[in-house]
Order: C-alpha cells, then structure tokens, then sequence
C-alpha cells in the first residue's frame, strides 16, 4: 500500500443470475485501484458471487500468474474483498471472518444490482512507502 489510508470500498454489479458483471475496488480517499490488476478482475467478469467465494487462494494465485509478493498481497486483498461481498450479501458470514467488511449498500438498477461495501484497513500492514517515492521508483527502471 503507498499511503497510510488503505480504507476501501468494493463496488460489485451482478446480473439477474447473480454473475458479475463489473466491479471496481478502490481506495476511498484517492480512488487508486487497489488489486492485482486486469488479469483476475478478467476471470471474474461472468462468474457467479458463489464460484468466486469457492475459489482457493493457491488457484487464484494460478489464476492471475501472481509472480512476487507484492502482487500475491494485492490479490490477496481484492479476493478477500469479492468472498467478503458474498458472504455478507448471502449472510452466510461467521461473526469474526469478514468483521472489517461492511455491506454500505445494495441498489437495484434495471438490469443489475449494484452492491457497494466499505473494507477497512488491515490491522498488520506492511511497511508504507508514499506514492511519491514509490512513483520515482519505477520511472528509474
């Protein structure tokens, strides 16, 4: 994470048959995109919330060719996010599992429900590295 404030929320639109659609997870005070990136929210895109909250975390990391730590994290964060978003959305959450996850709000569109739901930080976070520093990192390479 670049900056202090990991807070984030999940925005998650399903079709009628409960298959996604789109989503977008980010976080709330800048909008960054907080994830892995194209390849997993590509795999999710037609899958319904229950195959997502049934995927194992060593077939994700397969899934979205996570290849160092930093990715295996951010993918680590938005799977956790997509199971959290069913599991509260189907209420089949044990009390302590998704405890920093809440469901803000599901809205029934035309052709799809929206469900917005508020992750909050984790409690051991790696070291922060500002998006300053970080950005002058990679223009280096």
């Amino acid at each position: 994470m670049p900056c202090k404030d990991t807070t984030a929320n999940l925005r998650i639109q399903i079709n009628q048959e409960e298959r996604i659609i789109d989503y977008s997870f980010a976080k709330l005070s800048c909008s960054k995109t907080v994830g892995e990136g194209e390849s997993f929210k590509s795999y999710c895109k037609g899958k319904s919330l229950n195959e997502l909250y049934s995927l194992e975390l060593e077939d994700l990391f397969e899934i979205a060719s996570a290849e160092n730590e930093e990715e295996k994290f951010l993918l680590f964060l938005e799977w956790e996010a997509i199971r959290a978003c069913a599991a509260l959305y189907y209420g089949r959450v044990d009390q302590n599992e998704f405890e920093r996850y809440k469901i803000a709000s599901i809205l029934h569109e035309d052709e799809c429900v929206s469900i917005s739901m508020a992750a909050e930080p984790l409690k051991d976070m790696p070291r922060i590295v500002p998006c300053s520093i970080q950005e002058k990192d990679y223009q280096s390479e």
